[in-house]
């Protein structure tokens, strides 16, 4: 490995290469691109120096098949991440130390999943609150183990204004 350093003392780390790895602030970097500061924030800015020209971090596998994502760690822990996974081809995000968690996902045709892999515009797994109301329709259903069958019901909005009420395949007019 190698030292550079503005003064050339080898304890004051300001460059280190060993192993392939790069090491900024530490003399084992373990990554291919270790910073690590004395004391203080750890700040990585990117910017343009053209006014027309676009900033990007681009996170390429070399194959289609593996995932890229940003995990985050507290103390050495992973707690969360976002990113791209490649068996079911969306966006995740989640809050723990296993990117297969559905805590958010964003398919490739834009449905959206929480807590949940999403097949309709939006799936929720649990029970949800919408604050400011539903404008359009609405389809809920039990799953089979709440009731011991599926129920379903279908609610259709005109704007505001209740239009339908379908319960179990009984439509009641609004």
């Amino acid at each position: 490995g190698g030292y550079f350093t503005a003064s050339g003392a080898t304890n004051n780390y300001g460059l280190v290469v060993a192993a392939g790895n790069v090491g900024i602030g530490t003399d084992s970097p373990t990554r291919n691109l270790h910073i690590k500061p004395a004391s203080g924030n750890v700040d990585v800015k990117l910017e343009s120096d053209h006014g027309s020209a676009d900033v990007q971090l681009m996170l390429d596998s070399a194959s289609s098949s593996r995932n890229a994502h940003v995990t985050f760690y507290t103390a050495g822990t992973q707690v969360g991440g976002v990113g791209y996974v490649a068996t079911g081809t969306s966006m995740k995000m989640w809050g723990s130390n296993n990117p297969a968690d559905n805590h958010i996902v964003v398919s490739s045709s834009g449905n959206v999943g929480i807590g949940m892999t999403p097949t309709y515009g939006l799936d929720v797994a649990e029970i949800a609150r919408f604050g400011a109301g539903i404008i359009g329709g609405v389809s809920v259903s039990s799953p089979a183990s709440d009731v011991g069958g599926t129920t379903t019901f279908e609610i259709d909005f005109d704007g505001p204004n209740l239009q339908k009420f379908v319960a179990d395949s009984n439509t009641m007019d609004i």
